[in-house]
């Protein structure tokens, strides 16, 4: 379970996933069997502020992306599912600044993919590859359902390339140094983490209720 200081994540999540399915039911284009959805998700240009707001940072190996699939969206199972095309991967947790330990196998979850004959793409995804390592900053729904699988905090900042060790390039956190050793990064990471100031959380259950009930 995540703890009351990230207890706000879970309100947000709910408040992106409809508001990206609102999203996608406007922005949807279907051409020659190919979907392409546009999102909006929140951007980042200062690192502290990724940390605060990301539930999980690891360094993870990819062991096994999963054929594309429909998956129900709706993090309360008991109501109608809400179901969108994404690619499963298990990723095994090699350092962490925040979040699982090393060795734990965790899931994430991406938009889009090849299924029944159409491609699903979601704009900005680059989509994950077996074997090899990445930095990634994603969202946990942990206190909702544990069996739920981890998100990018968004598509173009959510995981870096890891490439002999080091951090491969990447414009979109460009406030996270060229070539910095993944060791080096974790610790960077951690230390931001543990010197956020305490967040005291009020979280209105009647919008909790309305957002699940949905």
């Amino acid at each position: 379970m995540l703890t009351d200081k990230f207890a706000f994540k879970s309100i947000a999540s709910i408040s992106l996933a409809i508001a990206i399915l609102m999203n996608i039911s406007a922005c949807n284009t279907e051409k020659n069997d190919r979907i392409v959805t546009h999102a909006d998700y929140k951007t980042y240009s200062d690192i502290e502020d990724v940390v605060a707001d990301t539930d999980v940072i690891v360094i993870g190996k990819v062991k096994k992306v999963y054929p594309p699939q429909e998956w129900n969206i709706n993090l309360d199972k008991t109501e109608a599912p809400v179901n969108q095309v994404f690619t499963l991967s298990d990723i095994e947790v090699i350092s962490s600044a925040k979040g699982p330990s090393p060795n734990t196998i965790i899931t994430i979850k991406q938009p889009g993919g090849v299924y029944k004959g159409k491609t699903y793409e979601e704009e900005g995804t680059i989509f994950v590859e077996t074997e090899k390592e990445y930095l990634f900053f994603l969202d946990s729904y942990d206190d909702w359902d544990p069996k739920e699988p981890y998100s990018l905090i968004n598509p173009s900042q959510g995981m870096i390339e890891v490439n002999d060790n080091y951090l491969k390039s990447n414009n979109n956190l460009a406030y996270i140094e060229n070539s910095i050793s993944k060791t080096e990064i974790i610790e960077k990471l951690k230390a931001i983490n543990e010197n956020l100031p305490t967040k005291k959380i009020q979280i209105d259950r009647e919008l909790e209720d309305k957002l699940r009930n949905r």
